[in-house]
């Protein structure tokens, strides 16, 4: 997946990784987002996970590929940090009903569709 030189192909792929983990990471994240009015360690916790997210989304792969294949570094960073903290999952696979299989179709073209110059 890292070595892919197509971008919107190498989104396919990584979107399709993450249902499992969203599924394993969104309970707790949601726990911590509820107690974190109350709980300053919990809002710590959310801060460093939000922290680390943006910071995986600035740091990510895409990057040593030609500028000439994605838009603006920024709003790559802010499309990727946006979208990888399991919400738009927990709404739309546990909440709507959606598979896993859909979320991941639906990720990867928000992400193309967004991201990949054509």
């Amino acid at each position: 997946m890292i070595a892919e030189p197509d971008l919107a192909r190498r989104f396919r792929a990584q979107a399709a990784v993450y249902p499992a983990l969203f599924r394993r990471i969104t309970p707790l994240l949601l726990m911590l987002q509820g107690a974190a009015a109350s709980q300053p360690d919990a809002a710590a916790m959310l801060a460093e996970f939000d922290e680390r997210r943006l910071d995986a989304a600035a740091k990510s792969r895409w990057k040593r590929l030609p500028q000439a294949s994605w838009r603006s570094e920024d709003e790559c960073c802010d499309v990727l940090w946006a979208t990888l903290d399991g919400a738009l999952w927990h709404r739309l696979v546990d909440e709507r009903g959606w598979s896993d299989e859909r979320f991941a179709a639906w990720l990867a073209e928000l992400w193309i569709s967004r991201l990949v110059t054509v």
